[in-house]
């Protein structure tokens, strides 16, 4: 019986992959590279809009705008929830590099990647300390 199903699934997949087209894989993957590409675009643009509400909110404090820890801690919270949502991003890249070699927009997401996971650890760090 198990050796029936396994046999009807093979035939299934050969019989779907009969039916496509020759270049069908090759441009299913070109476009999932096109789709990392996008989301890296999107999560540069999304982290230079956090530098930007971080610079402006210490430029007002610097101004003599009351200080306020809450958003302070909000901010950094931001930060460090975009390095986490993103570390997965790293293995990506790397198999797709691999895979297509360029990938537009890779180095200058790492590099970001790796700055803004510094700034986190080191704020991390700091927190500790604090609450020590």
């Amino acid at each position: 019986m198990a050796q029936a199903r396994t046999f009807k699934s093979r035939l299934d997949r050969v019989d779907r992959k009969v039916d496509r087209e020759p270049w069908h894989d090759d441009h299913a993957k070109a476009m999932a590279c096109r789709d990392l590409e996008d989301a890296l675009r999107a999560e540069l643009a999304l982290y230079r809009e956090i530098e930007d509400l971080d610079a402006e909110l210490r430029l007002s404090w610097a101004k003599g705008a009351a200080y306020s820890a809450a958003t302070e801690r909000r901010i950094e919270g931001v930060h460090h929830r975009w390095v986490k949502r993103n570390a997965p991003l790293l293995a990506v890249i790397r198999r797709y590099r691999r895979e297509f070699g360029e990938v537009e927009g890779a180095d200058e997401f790492l590099r970001v990647h790796r700055e803004a996971k510094s700034v986190s650890d080191e704020l991390s760090e700091d927190a500790a300390r604090k609450g020590a």
